[in-house]
This record gives structure tokens, C-alpha cells and sequence, in this order.
């Protein structure tokens, strides 16, 4: 049922946002606004069916390191 929810929510949402915003957008900003949509719609359906996702801190940490050389 929540599953429904999300997905009427997010159509909802996108079906608005291409009558106003997105007709007169550039392809660039309706390109990352498509990834955007996906990412967070990906990740409200994983944890809906009680999937885990991994923690990006760890990624973050050795982007950081990497970046500046510190260490930990």
C-alpha cells in the first residue's frame, strides 16, 4: 500500500513539475533533475520493501582522504 502511495506521489510530482517548470527547462537541468527524481525514488522503494542501503559515509571519508591527504 505505501508502495502505491509513493509512486502516486512521485507521478504526481513530475506530471506538475513538466506543466510549469520543466517544459521551458535546458536538456542539462532536465536531465539532472530526471536523476534525482530516480535516485530518491530508488531509495524510498528500497527502504519501503525493507531492503538495506549502504551507508555513503565511508565513500565520503576516502573521497575527503584522497582529496587532502588526511589521515584518520
Amino acid at each position: 500500500m505505501l508502495t502505491a502511495i509513493i509512486l502516486f506521489l512521485f507521478l504526481t510530482v513530475i506530471i506538475y513539475d513538466y506543466k510549469t517548470a520543466l517544459k521551458q527547462a535546458e536538456k542539462g537541468i532536465k536531465r539532472i533533475y530526471t536523476v534525482i527524481m530516480l535516485i530518491s525514488f530508488l531509495i524510498l522503494i528500497l527502504h519501503n520493501l525493507k531492503i538495506p542501503i549502504p551507508s555513503p559515509n565511508i565513500l565520503i571519508i576516502k573521497a575527503i582522504d584522497a582529496l587532502f591527504n588526511v589521515k584518520g
